[in-house]
């Protein structure tokens, strides 16, 4: 099937999306190609929430400019190309060209320094888990999906027309 053009990845602030929340969200069983969502659940939320330990994760506006250096400076040193970036209080969309690597690869580096950039300034304790586990990684194979994606991340996050719905499906 060839290399992909790009990948959109996205993945939250730790406890700002729990598996049962309103918005739907995946899990290990319901993390699969046309896989329903979960739906709704009051009952795990707060049982998630319960096992927190620790309030949920909210980016200042501080931070969020830190991450967004290094979504630039991490691109660049592995000569990825960042082709669209919204840091938001509590997730982060990326659209990134990176040609030999996986998704999770990608998603995991730009996790990573971000994490150990919040930690050098102070924002996070040494400990306090920022992310959750993984995210969401979607393979972009065209140029109409790759604008899609990119119109979705730079300009649809505080469209009231598009709270609660999912970014654009990749398509063949």
């Amino acid at each position: 099937m060839g290399q992909p053009l790009a990948y959109f990845l996205t993945w939250t602030t730790r406890g700002s999306w729990l598996h049962g929340d309103e918005r739907g969200s995946v899990d290990r069983q319901h993390n699969g190609w046309e896989r329903a969502r979960l739906h709704a659940d009051q009952w795990r939320a707060a049982g998630e929430f319960g096992q927190l330990g620790r309030k949920a994760i909210t980016l200042s506006p501080e931070a969020r400019e830190i991450i967004r250096a290094v979504l630039v400076e991490v691109c660049a040193q592995r000569d990825w190309k960042l082709l669209a970036e919204n840091v938001r209080t509590n997730h982060i969309h990326v659209v990134v060209a990176a040609a030999g690597y996986e998704p999770e690869q990608v998603m995991a580096q730009l996790k990573s320094w971000s994490t150990r950039r919040l930690r050098e300034r102070g924002h996070v304790s040494g400990a306090q888990p920022i992310w959750t586990r993984h995210g969401s990684t979607r393979y972009i194979w065209n140029p109409d999906s790759l604008a899609e994606a990119m119109d979705y991340v730079i300009n649809q996050q505080d469209n009231p027309r598009r709270f609660n719905r999912e970014p654009p499906e990749p398509r063949a």
